[in-house]
């Protein structure tokens, strides 16, 4: 998912109009236990309803960076934290996904949060299922937007981007192998795609992801973004990647929070029928499928529409 760059990043509720050239604003760093930091930004009203901004895979905070005019709008304010290891926010070797729970009761404290719902896109996606396993009494409802589906049983991959499916392949038989990648990845990836390539990329994309990311100032967000999640070192990127080949620690059963699922149905990197199966095992869901929008395309073009049923979901409510 991307962003528009002309959305400032804010630290605190100070917002400063964005000069292209000159390098992203540092976010705010929270300090947690134990000597833990976490990076965060914050877009939106400062003084409107919280919702906590789980990003993607590869991305970072500035994901959250194209909902700041529909929240200002709606009454919004978005906590936007990167990931450990990923963007500012230093690794935390062993972490699992069942310590983001802890680690989000953490900030929200330091913060001043008592309540907050929670928002996820794609890799996102189990981060805020996870917050809502292990937070109930906190979040009243949560969204997922083209989530990642659970993957480490998983022996069918045929719904699966096939990118997706040759690292799950590699890391469950070579996972030295992957990380040596990642590393010699990493100076290439921090390159901005010349003007030339971008319609030769485009072409190999399904029709609402090309029409959304021909946008030129969308493109450049999303490399932004993705450049941004490299930030933390190729280790950092490639430790964030492997809690998605693990076992999620929770089943999907107990998630009683109220889920909204939105899910494209011309998604290649998670298949519908992915989204589907977690929809079977979620008590507490209200799935919206949306039959001409894929994985960027989905999370962009209907960003107001996610946030704005987000806020108005309430406890106990389908």
């Amino acid at each position: 998912m991307v962003f528009r760059e002309r959305v400032p990043e804010t630290v605190g509720s100070t917002y400063t109009a964005p000069v292209r050239g000159r390098r992203t604003p540092a976010p705010r760093i929270v300090a947690l236990s134990h000597g833990r930091r976490i990076a965060v930004a914050e877009y939106g009203n400062p003084d409107g309803i919280p919702v906590i901004f789980c990003h993607g895979w590869p991305a970072s905070r500035l994901q959250a960076g194209l909902l700041h005019d529909d929240a200002c709008e709606l009454g919004a304010r978005i906590i936007a934290p990167d990931r450990p290891g990923v963007g500012f926010s230093p690794a935390q070797p062993g972490r699992t996904l069942t310590d983001w729970p802890k680690l989000l009761g953490e900030m929200a404290d330091a913060i001043g949060l008592a309540e907050f719902r929670v928002l996820g896109v794609s890799g996102g996606g189990p981060y805020a299922l996870a917050a809502a396993w292990g937070l109930p009494e906190r979040i009243p409802a949560v969204a997922v937007v083209c989530s990642a589906p659970p993957l480490a049983e998983r022996k069918d991959t045929r719904h699966l981007n096939p990118a997706y499916r040759w690292l799950l392949r590699t890391q469950r038989v070579r996972p030295s192998v992957l990380r040596w990648l990642f590393r010699a990845a990493r100076p290439l990836a921090r390159v901005r795609p010349p003007l030339w390539l971008r319609p030769w990329m485009l072409r190999k994309l399904p029709t609402p992801e090309a029409e959304t990311l021909a946008d030129r100032m969308i493109f450049e967000t999303c490399f932004h973004n993705y450049r941004e999640s490299w930030r933390g070192g190729a280790d950092g990127l490639y430790g964030d990647g492997v809690i998605f080949t693990k076992p999620w620690g929770f089943p999907l059963h107990e998630v009683r929070v109220p889920v909204r699922l939105w899910h494209g149905m011309q998604d290649r990197n998670f298949a519908w029928e992915l989204a589907q199966e977690m929809v079977a095992q979620l008590p507490n869901c209200t799935p919206r499928y949306l039959e001409n929008e894929a994985h960027y395309s989905l999370a962009i073009r209907h960003r107001r529409a996610i946030l704005a049923d987000l806020l108005a979901c309430a406890p106990g409510s389908l």
